[in-house]
């Protein structure tokens, strides 16, 4: 498996940066997540940078938005960001979200599934995959959809001929097991966004997410160390990509960053055996299952 790092990690930083910054640690490559600006300027200056720095981008995540948006907004979405996923060679999957809708029959849903189907078709002109990512918990009291049953998304994801990417971070948010999921997941698995957690909500979803959630391995509670092991005894051949909050690494002093970056990778590499017990150096890790 190759380990990615995701350019919504180092939002602090210029594309260039991030690029010079992910070569410095040591990925294999880069999971590209587009941002609305982005999305208008076009790719063509990523290109550039994948050939500048040697860095691929190997997974494409479909455009994100930190406001609210429309069904009709989020469908456009998933198209466009094929269309541009389509324009880097090496890219093998792109990363979706579910559609924020109750069930399957709602307006919302119908719209989403008629997205699909056209990325679909783009993607497979392209030689790349559908990868539906599950979300997180994002507030206390949040009541879950049908999208957010594993159940449920493992039947849309067969039927539809669609892969995965488990998030570790939003699995744990509804108290999934995470070997199980990854488990269940498997045949189907191309992804793993892989980030720890700890056990504090806040009110705000965009506090979950920057602060709960998306942390440095061992900066949380998740058992991320079984989780890998169990990639490599089933020999995963997807890619782990670090999905981090841009908060994660404290000071954003680049020196520190990459230093920070190239711990969770060694981490990842050797299969949660980064020191023995498979914690990474300076941490401690418990399972959110145990308490």
């Amino acid at each position: 498996m190759q380990v990615l790092l995701s350019t919504g990690s180092l939002s602090w930083y210029s594309l260039p940066q991030r690029f010079a910054i992910a070569r410095a640690a040591g990925v294999d490559g880069l999971e590209l997540l587009l941002t609305p600006r982005l999305a208008r300027r076009g790719v063509e200056r990523v290109r550039e940078l994948e050939e500048e720095y040697g860095l691929p981008v190997r997974t494409v995540h479909s455009i994100l938005r930190v406001q609210l948006r429309s069904a009709e907004q989020m469908a456009a979405d998933i198209v466009e960001s094929a269309l541009l996923a389509a324009s880097f060679d090496g890219c093998s999957a792109l990363v979706i979200h579910p559609p924020p809708a109750p069930h399957a029959q709602t307006r919302e849903a119908r719209q989403w599934f008629d997205a699909v189907a056209r990325a679909l078709e783009i993607a497979e002109g392209a030689s790349f995959q559908l990868a539906l990512e599950n979300l997180s918990r994002s507030r206390p009291g949040q009541r879950p959809t049908a999208f957010d049953q594993l159940e449920y998304v493992l039947r849309v994801v067969g039927e539809w001929d669609l892969r995965f990417t488990l998030d570790t971070a939003h699995a744990a948010s509804f108290g999934w097991d995470l070997v199980a999921t990854a488990s269940a997941m498997l045949p189907r698995l191309a992804n793993v966004h892989l980030s720890d957690a700890v056990e504090r909500d806040f009110y705000l979803s965009l506090a979950n997410s920057l602060l709960r959630d998306h942390r440095l391995p061992g900066r949380g509670s998740l058992p991320l160390a079984p989780l890998l092991r169990l990639l490599e005894q089933r020999h995963y051949a997807g890619f782990v990509t670090l999905e981090l909050s841009p908060l994660a690494f404290g000071v954003p002093r680049p020196s520190r960053v990459i230093e920070q970056l190239r711990d969770a990778i060694t981490f990842c590499r050797h299969i949660g055996q980064a020191t023995a017990g498979g914690v990474p150096p300076g941490s401690s890790q418990r399972s959110r299952e145990s308490g």
